[in-house]
């Protein structure tokens, strides 16, 4: 059952948590097709049961954001990006200057440049360790669960790219 309006699928900070815990946290909503392929790529790390690495889905976006990443100082952001430059199933690494100096695509939007710069004005504890992996995806249409064969079958390249950001079991948590 999708979430109800902007609820989170899991809290931003489970009880329990370290605080030093890597943040993998996947945006995108679940009848959408495949605006929702981060979704998986967290419920296929989660079967993983990987120590030190707290994984949320959310369908938030915007201000919603901060709540999730202060305090952390290792995360990681899925999210699906229809650039058109690249075919579906495509995975972009992003840094948080990529996105600097960029306005959201509207006034009532706030997009992850505003945040950074907004975190930075009031001080915030925010990741230092802050990547962005985008999957392309054909433009979303329509109202639909599942993903489309074509990010389906590249969905597990996608959780590797995404489980070669994690700090490896033995190693300490980047900070």
């Amino acid at each position: 059952m999708p979430p109800q309006g902007n609820r989170p699928l899991s809290s931003p900070a489970a009880p329990g948590s370290p605080p030093d815990s890597v943040l993998v946290l996947g945006l995108g909503n679940d009848v959408m097709g495949d605006d929702a392929v981060a979704l998986h790529v967290c419920r296929a790390l989660r079967r993983e049961h990987l120590p030190g690495v707290d994984i949320v889905e959310s369908p938030v976006a915007g201000l919603a954001l901060l709540d999730f990443l202060e305090g952390r100082d290792t995360a990681i952001i899925i999210d699906s990006i229809t650039s058109g430059k690249a075919p579906p199933g495509t995975v972009h690494f992003l840094q948080p200057d990529d996105f600097r100096g960029k306005p959201g695509i509207s006034p009532h939007f706030v997009g992850l440049a505003d945040i950074l710069a907004l975190a930075d004005r009031l001080g915030l504890r925010f990741p230092h360790n802050l990547s962005i992996v985008a999957v392309e995806i054909e433009q979303p249409g329509g109202l639909h669960e599942g993903l489309s064969g074509r990010i389906g079958e590249r969905l597990p390249r996608v959780v590797d790219a995404v489980r070669s950001l994690l700090p490896h079991p033995s190693s300490p948590v980047p900070g």
